[in-house]
C-alpha cells in the first residue's frame, strides 16, 4: 500500500518495525495529533488494536495483556495530558518489570512552549520509570532518518524486554496534515519501495535479551555453602519463577529436602509437592516456627506478599542470597547478602549437578511440613471469614488452564493466607509493584485478552469503583470473565490497622463508606450482576457463570468489622493448635 503522505510513512514504518521486534498488540486512545499513528497500527495487517476511551485504562489493560502473554504490547494517545494518564501503569509497569511501548504523539518543537492548544512537556514524562525514553525527529522525506527510525524502535523493544523488562518511551512529534490527505504520494512510495527492498534484503534477526550468566565459580561457592547448611529455606515471591522454570526448583527441593515458603504468586503455590508450604502466612503467627532460625536463605522473586514471612526473615537475617535475571532490588530490610544474576530454572539445575548431597538438620522440614498439614487441617474444619470463603470458593471454580488476579489491599491477602488449591494450569496474576488498586478491573480486562481463557478477579468494592471505567474494555474479551466483588461498603484494611481505634476520624477518612448500588454499575457495562448474601452458594454461582459464559460480576455484602473479628478469632484459634504441636 502507497503511504499517501509523510505522516503516514513515517508512522507505518515506525509500527513496521515494532512488529518485527515482537509487537503483536496497539492500545488506543482516540486523539487528533496521534492520527498517523493509529491508522497505521489498525492498518497493519500484523497487529491486532483495541481503542480505549480513557488512556489512564489504556495502559492497566496493556499492562494486564503483556502480563498474560509475556509479550510487549504499545500504547498511542493524542498530545496534552493524554500521555499523563498512562503514569500509573508505566509505574507499575517498572516496578513489576512488565514491557510496554508507549507512544505519545506530540506538537512539532516549534509550537512547544508556545501556548499551543493540547500541549504539555512530554519530554521525559515518567522520569526513571521507563528503560529508555527518545524524543524521535520531526518527519522528513529522508531515507536515513527513515532507517534511523526503524533502529529507535527495535531498540526500544529490546530494552523494553532486556533484564529487568519495562516500561519504554518513544515520543512521536508530527506536522500537519494528519488525516491520509495525498501529499507528494510519489516520493512517499519511492522511499517506502526502499524501505521493503532493504527489509527483504536483511536477515530476519529475533529481538531477544542477552541472558545473564554467572561464572562457575559462584555457582561452587553457593554449592559449597548449601553442602554446609542444616535449615535451608527456598522463600519464592511473586514472580519467582516461570512456567518452565517450575520443575527445576521442585527438583532440587524435593531432592534435598528444603522447604519452599510459597507466595500465592509465586508459580509453585498449587503444586502437588511435600516441600511447597502454602500456609506460611497464618502458621509463622506462631512462636513455636517463627523462631527456628534457617542458616542459608535461597530467594527467589519479589518482596513476598506476607507480612509474617518477612518479620521471619528480618527477625531472624539468615545468610541470604537472592537469585533471578533482574536487577531490580527487592529488600527494603537489608536482608540480601549476595545476588546471583541468572534464571532461576537454570540455576537450579546447574546446582543439582554441582551438589553431591545435602544433610538438613533431623526434624527441620519435618517441622514445616507439620505446621503446614495442621494449618490446612484447621482451615478445612473452620468456618472461614466470608470474604476469605468467597475467595477460596471463587478460586476452586475456575476452571483449569484459567487466570486468576487478586486485586491489591485485602483480595491478595485472602489469596496469601487461605488459598492452598487450584484446578490445573491455573496462573495467578498480581500487581505488586506500587501495590495500588488504580487500573484493577482494567488490568484484568487485559490478563482476559491475553491469556484467551477463562479469568477471574478477585477485587474488593473501592478498586472496582476505582476504575469501573476499564469494563468498557470487555468488548475485546473473547472467553468468559467473572468478579467476585467483595463488597464491605468502604476500605476494609484499614479495620485491620490501629487507626481503626479511632472512631472519630476512621469512617470519614478510612473507612469512607460510598453507599452505592453497585449493580448499576454493571448494567451500565452490560455485565450479569449477581448477589450472594451468605456466600454458601459461591462456588456453584461462580462455576455456573463459566459454563454460561460472557461476563459476569458475583457481589458478596459483608461487613467490616465482622470480618475482622471473624478473621482474628480464627487466627487465634489456629496459633493455639499450631503452638500444642510437639516441637
Amino acid at each position: 500500500m502507497t503511504p499517501p503522505n509523510l505522516n503516514a510513512l513515517w508512522a507505518g514504518t515506525l509500527m513496521e518495525a515494532l512488529v518485527s521486534a515482537g509487537v503483536a498488540h496497539v492500545c488506543i486512545s482516540p486523539g487528533s495529533r496521534s492520527t498517523p499513528l493509529a491508522n497505521a497500527a489498525y492498518g497493519h495487517p500484523d497487529l491486532k488494536t483495541s481503542v480505549h476511551l480513557d488512556e489512564r485504562s489504556a495502559a492497566f489493560f496493556a499492562l494486564g495483556l503483556a502480563k498474560a502473554q509475556g509479550k510487549p504490547v504499545a500504547l498511542v494517545c493524542t498530545s496534552g495530558t493524554a500521555s499523563a494518564n498512562y503514569h500509573p501503569a508505566v509505574i507499575e509497569a517498572s516496578l513489576s518489570r512488565v514491557p510496554l511501548i508507549v507512544l505519545s504523539a506530540d506538537r512539532p518543537p516549534e509550537l512547544r512552549q508556545a501556548g499551543a492548544a493540547q500541549t504539555i512537556d512530554q519530554l521525559q514524562l515518567f522520569g526513571n520509570a521507563v528503560r529508555f525514553f527518545q524524543d524521535l525527529p520531526v518527519p522528513e522525506p529522508k531515507l536515513a532518518l527513515l532507517r534511523t527510525l526503524q533502529t529507535i524502535a527495535r531498540h526500544a523493544v529490546t530494552r523494553a524486554i532486556g533484564y529487568p523488562a519495562g516500561p519504554v518511551h518513544l515520543n512521536v512529534p508530527l506536522r500537519d496534515p494528519l488525516p491520509p490527505v495525498l501529499q507528494d504520494s510519489g516520493r512517499m512510495a519511492e522511499l517506502a519501495a526502499m524501505l521493503r527492498e532493504e527489509a527483504a534484503a536483511c536477515p530476519d534477526f529475533p529481538v531477544a535479551p542477552s541472558i545473564p550468566m554467572p561464572g562457575s565459580t559462584v555457582l561452587l561457592q553457593l554449592a559449597d555453602a548449601l553442602a554446609k547448611s542444616q535449615r535451608p529455606l527456598i522463600v519464592a515471591g511473586p514472580q519467582a519463577v516461570r512456567p518452565a522454570e517450575v520443575f527445576a526448583v521442585i527438583r532440587f527441593a524435593e531432592r534435598f529436602g528444603v522447604p519452599i515458603l510459597a507466595d500465592i504468586a509465586s508459580g509453585l503455590r498449587f503444586l502437588e509437592s511435600p516441600m511447597v508450604m502454602s500456609g506460611a502466612d497464618a502458621f509463622l503467627k506462631a512462636e513455636a516456627i517463627a523462631e527456628k532460625k534457617p542458616d542459608l536463605v535461597l530467594r527467589i522473586g519479589d518482596l513476598p506478599t506476607s507480612m509474617p514471612v518477612n518479620e521471619f526473615l528480618a527477625r531472624h537475617r539468615s545468610p541470604t542470597l537472592a537469585i533471578g535475571p533482574e536487577r531490580l532490588r527487592h529488600d527494603p530490610e537489608a536482608l540480601v547478602h549476595a545476588a546471583i544474576e541468572a534464571e532461576v530454572g537454570w540455576t537450579f539445575d546447574r546446582l543439582l549437578d554441582l551438589l553431591p548431597q545435602m544433610m538438613p538438620e533431623v526434624g527441620w522440614t519435618r517441622s514445616f511440613q507439620e505446621m503446614e498439614a495442621l494449618t490446612a487441617e484447621v482451615f478445612a474444619n473452620s468456618e472461614l471469614p466470608l470474604e476469605a470463603h468467597a475467595s477460596v470458593s471463587a478460586l476452586r471454580a475456575l476452571p483449569a488452564g484459567g487466570s486468576v488476579f487478586f486485586s491489591n489491599s485485602m483480595p491478595i491477602r485472602y489469596g496469601e493466607t487461605f488459598c492452598r488449591q487450584a484446578a490445573p494450569g491455573v496462573r495467578v496474576h498480581v500487581s505488586r509493584g506500587a501495590n495500588g488498586i488504580d487500573g484493577i478491573p482494567s488490568t484484568a480486562l487485559g490478563i482476559a485478552t491475553g491469556s484467551e481463557g477463562p479469568t477471574l478477579l478477585v477485587t474488593g468494592d473501592l478498586a472496582f469503583l476505582h476504575d469501573f471505567g476499564g469494563l468498557a474494555a470487555a468488548r475485546n474479551v473473547r472467553h468468559p470473565v467473572v468478579i467476585l466483588l467483595l463488597n464491605n461498603d468502604g476500605g476494609g484494611i484499614f479495620n485491620f490497622l490501629p487507626i481503626s481505634g479511632f472512631p472519630e476520624v476512621f469512617e470519614p477518612l478510612f473507612g469512607t463508606p460510598h453507599g452505592l448500588d453497585l449493580s448499576l454499575v454493571s448494567r451500565l457495562y452490560g455485565w450479569h450482576h449477581e448477589r450472594s448474601e451468605d456466600g454458601a452458594d459461591i462456588q456453584a454461582t461462580v462455576e455456573l457463570a463459566f459454563a454460561q459464559g460472557g461476563l459476569h460480576v458475583i457481589e458478596v455484602r459483608t461487613v467490616r468489622e465482622d470480618t475482622v473479628r471473624d478473621h482474628r478469632a480464627l487466627m487465634d484459634r489456629l496459633v493455639e493448635s499450631l503452638e500444642a504441636l510437639p516441637c
